[in-house]
């Protein structure tokens, strides 16, 4: 039984093939330069976009004294500078 559905099978392969359109190596080349520099410009302009949200929404604190103010619907009365750490 083998030996006859590896005849059969042999003997339909050759029909069931057909040739659609042969192949052929292009006669110009095509430079991805272009789509690469776009797909890199598109990058660091998503990673710089990511990178600002994540400094603006990770901040502590209030940016300036009329933005707290405004916040938190009260006056400002005084305000002292930042002690920025060496590390």
């Amino acid at each position: 039984q083998e030996s006859q559905a590896a005849r059969a099978i042999a003997l339909g392969g050759e029909n069931s093939i057909r040739v659609v359109q042969r192949a052929f190596a292009p006669t110009k080349g095509a430079s991805l330069r272009k789509a690469v520099i776009a797909a890199a410009f598109l990058f660091a302009a998503f990673t710089a976009l990511c990178a600002g949200l994540l400094r603006i929404l990770l901040r502590r604190g209030y940016v300036t004294a009329d933005a707290t103010a405004r916040s938190l619907e009260l006056p400002v009365l005084a305000t002292a500078p930042v002690k920025r750490s060496m590390a």
